[in-house]
């Protein structure tokens, strides 16, 4: 009996990724794949595909593949959430970060194929965020609250669709000079049990290293532990928010920023937020980490 593999894919990731995915399954095919397809159209499809898929599988085991960016990626392992499916991923996305995170190769479909037969499904942290409508979600890489999520949510997506990562920096320019933010009261458990409080304007939560890109805001996160990495900022104005993203950009640690490891945070106050670079929503919430929630396919 052939192995099968799923391939959901948003095929505008990135520009446009239809050609990549017919050389994908091409590859896949010849390696001895049954190949099914799964194309989006919509904000949804994706997660839906992918629990549809797990409830039909039984004792068959299929690969799960995301193809596309990391909101599609986002949207896949939310509907594999707790199920045995294992999780490879194409990157056709505008940064990609969990391709650079697990060291899938960019720009070469041939080698992320390879890739995703050759290396094995391992068990991986998600970060869990539980809103107040009592909705919750999943994210792989990161939560940005504050001026992250305003960033953003200002992101325009029809500029998105046609300059990529320039619609991400006409946002940020926007929000360094127009963005007002509210103050956020922080209450979280770390790894020892013990429970803390702080005030922030903009919080980041990590579950990996990198983030927007190859930038690294927490280096010491890491998929496969069981804990969170939080960075709390009190940036107020234009000037702090130069600030912010200059020690970002340069890899050095946010002045006056507070670093924990964390199991649990709860966030009160109002702000927007993101999960894994996707508009999500709004504070407060609460998010904690759930081990062992997806088998993602990487390298040890």
């Amino acid at each position: 009996m052939k192995k099968t593999v799923h391939l959901i894919v948003n095929p505008v990731a990135g520009g446009n990724a239809r050609s990549s995915i017919r050389k994908a399954q091409d590859i896949f095919a010849g390696a001895g794949y049954e190949v099914v397809l799964h194309l989006t159209t919509r904000t949804g499809d994706a997660e839906q595909f992918a629990r549809d898929i797990s409830a039909a599988s039984g004792p068959r085991m299929p690969l799960v593949v995301a193809a596309g960016g990391d909101g599609t990626i986002n949207e896949v392992a939310n509907g594999l959430v707790g199920s045995r499916l294992p999780m490879a991923i194409l990157p056709f996305g505008t940064t990609s970060v969990l391709a650079r995170e697990i060291g899938v190769p960019l720009d070469d479909i041939d080698a992320a194929v390879d890739y995703a037969i050759t290396e094995q499904p391992r068990p991986v942290s998600l970060g869990r965020v539980a809103f107040e409508n009592s909705v919750t979600r999943f994210f792989v890489l990161m939560a940005g609250i504050g001026f992250d999520g305003e960033v953003v949510h200002r992101v325009n997506p029809t500029l998105k669709r046609l300059i990529g990562k320039g619609a991400y920096v006409l946002s940020t320019v926007r929000s360094v000079f127009s963005y007002k933010p509210n103050s956020l009261t922080i209450t979280y458990s770390r790894m020892d049990g013990s429970v803390a409080k702080a005030q922030g304007t903009s919080i980041i939560v990590s579950n990996a290293a990198r983030y927007g890109g190859d930038y690294m805001i927490t280096p010491q996160a890491r998929l496969t532990v069981p804990s969170l990495e939080l960075m709390i900022d009190q940036s107020h104005g234009p000037a702090d928010f130069l600030r912010l993203l200059s020690a970002i950009g340069s890899g050095r640690t946010v002045p006056g920023a507070r670093y924990e490891t964390v199991t649990a945070i709860r966030i009160d106050g109002v702000a927007r937020m993101q999960l894994d670079g996707d508009a999500s929503g709004t504070t407060p919430v609460v998010i904690d980490v759930v081990p062992d929630a997806l088998q993602l396919v990487m390298k040890e």
